[in-house]
């Protein structure tokens, strides 16, 4: 547990500091929603706490299993339930030459992994 807070600290740490820097602000495109009576725009992640301290992440009690069976994971030490989007163009390389663009990538290669949920989180494992 005390490990997985660690990790969990430095993350949180690391993505309040790079919002705060503005170094996600390229990649983030803002997006105005309509929430209740009013407009709302949504251009930072929203996932990490902000000002989060060391004694409020370990406080914070198992969601699974109960410590006293082993349990270690949290609402803070655990992946966030966070919405998200993505966009990606492919095309052709010779579509791309008759239409002047120049590619920024080539796909060379395509594979595919994952895991039974049970051991969510080992997803991504296959990928690296």
């Amino acid at each position: 547990r005390e490990d997985q807070d660690e990790l969990a600290m430095r993350s949180h740490r690391n993505a309040e500091r790079a919002t705060l820097e503005g170094l996600f602000k390229d990649q983030i495109v803002p997006v105005t929603v309509k929430q209740k009576k009013k407009q709302v725009t949504i251009d930072a992640d929203e996932h990490f706490r902000p000002n989060l301290q060391t004694d409020e992440l370990r406080a914070l009690p198992t969601a699974f299993i109960p410590v006293a069976k082993g349990g270690t994971v949290t609402a803070g030490n655990a992946s966030g339930i966070s919405d998200g989007a993505s966009a990606l163009l492919l095309m052709a390389r010779d579509r791309a030459t008759a239409l002047g663009v120049k590619p920024l990538a080539t796909v060379t290669g395509i594979a595919m992994g994952g895991c039974a949920p049970e051991i969510m989180g080992y997803s991504p494992v296959s990928a690296v």
